[in-house]
């Protein structure tokens, strides 16, 4: 359902804010704003891919996860696609997503989001399991010895 609300919400925005500042602006220097944010996007895009991917190297190379360099590497892609898409709504957002700090907003929102979902699935399969199951049924493997 809130992917339906996206999908009519951000056009909707979009759409009132290319008349809002088009008609303060202009529609020539609207348009201008647009082509300029794509260029400036596609080249901090592009400066930004190749600290994610040198970030990813890094983290290979000193033999550490590489989860987080990944994530951020996916906010890099999000990004790309949010400034290849015309408007200001979705400019401003994808400009925001390629530096750092926004990025790590969205890991720490997004895993919160994500453990509380597992939490959830976990309690509710714990309770369907215990209808179906007994203590009886569960065989426990101790792989220890």
């Amino acid at each position: 359902m809130w992917l339906i609300l996206v999908f009519v919400a951000i056009p909707l925005v979009e759409v009132l804010l290319f008349l809002t500042i088009g008609s303060a602006i202009g529609i020539l220097s609207t348009f201008a704003i647009i082509i300029v944010t794509a260029l400036i996007g596609g080249f901090l895009l592009r400066r930004q891919g190749f600290l994610v991917l040198h970030s990813i190297s890094t983290s290979l190379e000193g033999g550490t996860t590489v989860a987080r360099s990944l994530v951020h590497g996916l906010l890099v892609f999000v990004a790309a696609l949010l400034l290849l898409t015309p408007g200001f709504f979705t400019d401003a957002f994808g400009l925001a997503m390629l530096f750092h700090r926004p990025r790590e907003f969205i890991i720490a929102v997004g895993g919160r989001v994500i453990l509380d979902q597992i939490r959830r699935s976990r309690r509710s399969a714990a309770g369907s399991r215990s209808k179906d199951w007994s203590d009886d049924d569960i065989i426990v493997i101790d792989a220890d010895d």
